[in-house]
């Protein structure tokens, strides 16, 4: 957001109207011409002085109830929360005379300003508002309003026009957050780095599932690091088992630990890859396989990893019924113990294509699992289950969201901080808006007992149709972070957008690209934050023109 204090120099002349004194009748005449006019009357100019105007006051209401010499208020980028998107200042003046008539106004901007100046029965109008295509705007800029006035009347050329100048000082505070685009070193047509993110510590990684580094759609992952205040491009990994579409897709960090999944390698089996860091680069440390390989189960679909315990989602597996799910739970040495996990029934329900495993969370013992499709033909039964740890992962908790109906993918994104769990639910449909998407926020008091049966719910303050909000989540112990990748920006499709919230679960900012040529980008397709940055996945962008929806990721400086 935007905080903008206009401070205006009252002592400063403002405007230059047409505010000729007309002279006297002693001091006019029609005179007759002669030698060269053929006699044409020449008028002589009525006016004589153009006194300047004097200045009533800057107001910041169009009722001018009351002059003002400095007017604060907050302006956003693209209607970020607690923003307006325009200003409008008035400005007025009076010539004295009662004679006006300005012929030009030109207003200067610049900075990350644009501003727009109109002219309307003697008052300026200057309309401010954050330029949509520029970076991060810091410091102070002025806003430059200049008014030229001339004298039109017959005779009148001699008397030279006049300009007069206004400058408006502008301060930004909390102007936007920092933000650095990161592309593919080697771009491929529909690569789409971005399609999967995390981040640890000084590390992040990216999914490029449309890389062919390895083979057509084989996939990779780029690795970026920060040094300093800097993330750069690292190393881009491709498994040497990795084959042609199998699609690297999911990537999870911890430490100097790393977990990529492709869940389409060899026919939708699946498989997962662990790599660390030796002090120099990432090398590859283990291989897992899915305990009963099935063709389709998609093994690796999504990872994730803490304090030696790698999760891997299987959501094809048939076990518990056709699609029903898996996630399986590896640990130990080279990671050979394996622990499998299934949905549980709660009533009389059925599991069927639930596909349990489509998204996983894990962290210091707790294990979120999401089932976000429908589990029968006919009926949606999208849920979240939660497993604790104590040797072994145990079910404790079946969530079934109570908000309106079904069809609403409630699970499709989810993550954990501590005793915060936060579930998006992308097809939630509003009254408005078909598929504007919504995310939950449940509590428990301790790692030991159930989430509570009352959630938050979590909206964008500028809901739109398809936005699709709640397709990637993130929450820590202050702020929850909901990405809405769909989301349409000044009639551009699909540009994108992240918002911020507070733990009490207020909107705080709206965070997106803003590069020129966000449109179709996806920006909040995949997020992750950590260490004082916010990874955002744009996995369509088209930073090169020959290489469409090659993806791109940005790095956040949040505070």
């Amino acid at each position: 957001m935007i905080k903008i204090y206009i401070a205006v120099a009252l002592t400063v002349i403002m405007v230059a109207f047409h505010n000729c004194v007309p002279g006297s009748s002693g001091s006019s005449s029609n005179a007759t011409g002669a030698g060269g006019n053929g006699g044409t009357v020449i008028p002589q100019c009525q006016y004589t002085s153009n006194p300047a105007p004097v200045l009533e006051g800057i107001f910041s209401d169009a009722a001018f109830t009351a002059p003002a010499s400095t007017i604060s208020y907050r302006i956003g980028m693209g209607g970020d929360a607690g923003t307006e998107g325009t200003r409008t200042l008035y400005l007025k003046a009076n010539s004295g005379d009662g004679i006006s008539n300005v012929i030009s106004v030109n207003c200067n901007g610049g900075n990350g300003l644009n501003t727009n100046c109109d002219v309307s029965n003697g008052t300026l109008r200057v309309r401010i508002n954050a330029d949509q295509d520029a970076e991060c705007m810091t410091g102070s800029t002025t806003v430059r309003i200049t008014v030229s006035d001339s004298v039109n009347g017959a005779g009148c050329t001699a008397l030279a026009a006049t300009s007069n100048q206004l400058n408006l000082t502008v301060n930004f505070a909390n102007g936007c957050y920092p933000q650095t685009r990161l592309n593919p070193p080697t771009p491929f047509a529909s690569g789409q780095m971005g399609a999967n993110v995390a981040i640890d510590g000084n590390w992040a990684v990216s999914a490029t599932p449309g890389d062919e580094a390895g083979g057509i759609d084989a996939g990779a992952a780029h690795v970026f690091q920060l040094n300093g205040n800097v993330w750069s491009n690292f190393q881009r990994i491709v498994p040497s088992s990795l084959a042609s579409g199998s699609q690297l897709g999911a990537v999870a960090i911890s430490g100097n630990t790393m977990v990529l999944g492709a869940n389409l390698y060899a026919n939708a089996v699946g498989r997962v890859w662990v790599y660390t860091f030796n002090g120099s680069s990432w090398v590859l440390t283990a291989e897992l396989n899915s305990p009963s390989p099935t063709v389709g189960e998609k093994f690796g679909t999504a990872v994730a990893i803490s304090n030696g315990v790698v999760a891997v989602g299987a959501p094809r597996n048939s076990v518990s019924g056709a699609q029903s799910g898996a996630v399986y739970l590896f640990s130990g040495a080279s990671y050979a113990t394996v622990q499998t996990v299934y949905p549980q029934v709660v009533g009389s329900e059925t599991l069927v294509q639930g596909e349990f495993g489509s998204s996983v969370a894990l962290e210091s013992g707790t294990l979120i699992v999401g089932a976000p499709f429908p589990n029968s033909a006919t009926v949606r039964g999208e849920a979240v289950y939660i497993y604790r740890q104590s040797g072994a992962f145990a079910f404790a908790q079946k969530i079934i969201n109570t908000d309106g109906g079904g069809s609403k993918r409630f699970g499709t994104a989810v993550s954990l901080s501590g005793n915060r769990l936060i579930i998006g639910a992308p097809f939630y449909s509003s009254q408005n808006n078909s598929e504007v998407g919504r995310a939950y926020v449940y509590t428990r008091a301790s790692a030991a007992v159930n989430y509570g049966a009352t959630f938050g719910m979590l909206n964008p303050g500028d809901a739109g149709l398809k936005d699709h909000f709640g397709q990637s989540v993130f929450i820590n112990a202050n702020n929850a972070f909901v990405g809405a990748p769909d989301k349409t920006f000044d009639q551009l499709a699909k540009v994108g957008a992240v918002y911020m919230y507070n733990s009490a679960g207020t909107q705080t900012f709206k965070i997106r690209s803003r590069r020129a040529d966000r449109e179709n980008d996806s920006f909040g397709q995949s997020i992750a934050v950590g260490n004082g940055w916010l990874i955002s996945g744009a996995f369509n962008d088209e930073h090169d023109i020959n290489f469409l929806n090659s993806g791109s990721v940005y790095m956040v400086d949040i505070p």
